[in-house]
């Protein structure tokens, strides 16, 4: 589900902050279920919730949410945490773990600041947030922020080292991606990417990793009758000579988009596209 939230000029924190928590949820089906703060004319939902409630809320006074990977063979639950201050969202949590009873995190990685605040829609600088939620990942596109959680898949390290996680924090803002145009197989030495524990054969022990994208190029290709095909490549997150699948996110042909973008594929599910990537909407 992608929720192009706009607000108007009344919207509060608290109405962002309930607004949020309840597509997370997946308590929003129509934008009349939204705050009195959201722009619910300007406002538009694509696609459906996941099914099976993979997200649920863990603590009643922070915004700390559980998220059962999408491959039920891997058994397993990660935690991520929605930090605001007295005015907007600050920043987000990942976790590998989580202790109720004193509300922490355990062994987690906070994000840089993203400063998401309340703030009127205008159309002609597309001030919008995009939240979007299934079963593989969320991501918030909106007010200078390309921030996704994505679960990503098992490789030969986190098999054998099981507590490794298999969740991961990407910032797909163009200070964070590679040049998707420079070569073939392409790589970033960037720390846009990160999971926050996982086994660190460096040092013999479980640590946080920062490492980067890998994906095959992409080439427009003619379909003939003046259409133009659009492949979608998967995206992998590479480290430590191994990679992990980036569940529900692609690499696009290079400037197939400008800014952010909503299309369809040929089987009628919803991607949202920034900086020639592609995440799943359904």
């Amino acid at each position: 589900m992608l929720v192009r939230y706009r607000m108007n000029a009344s919207c509060t924190l608290a109405n962002l902050q309930s607004d949020i928590n309840n597509i997370i949820l997946g308590n929003i089906a129509t934008v009349n279920q939204l705050s009195a703060g959201c722009d619910q004319v300007n406002t538009v939902i694509y696609g459906s919730y996941p099914t099976g409630t993979p997200y649920a809320r863990v603590n009643a006074t922070t915004f700390t949410y559980s998220k059962t990977h999408n491959d039920t063979t891997t058994s397993k639950t990660h935690y991520f945490r929605l930090n605001f201050d007295a005015t907007k969202l600050t920043t987000v949590q990942l976790a590998q773990s989580y202790t109720s009873g004193t509300d922490t995190l355990v062994n987690s990685y906070t994000a840089s600041a993203l400063n998401l605040v309340p703030i009127k829609y205008d159309a002609t600088i597309g001030n919008e947030i995009n939240i979007v939620v299934n079963s593989k990942l969320v991501a918030i596109f909106g007010q200078g922020q390309t921030i996704a959680i994505l679960d990503i898949g098992h490789n030969n390290t986190t098999r054998t080292y099981a507590n490794s996680m298999l969740m991961m924090y990407q910032d797909f803002g163009t200070n964070s991606i590679p040049n998707w145009s420079a070569n073939g197989v392409t790589t970033n030495s960037t720390t846009g990417g990160v999971v926050p524990y996982t086994y660190l054969y460096a040092t013999s022990a479980y640590g946080t990793l920062s490492a980067s994208l890998s994906a095959p190029l992409v080439t427009r290709i003619s379909g003939g009758n003046g259409i133009t095909i659009l492949s979608e490549n998967p995206l992998f997150y590479m480290a430590q000579g191994a990679t992990n699948l980036m569940y529900g996110a692609y690499r696009l042909p290079y400037a197939t988009f400008n800014g952010v973008q909503i299309y369809k594929d040929t089987l009628n599910a919803y991607r949202i596209t920034v900086n020639d990537i592609s995440l799943l909407v359904d």
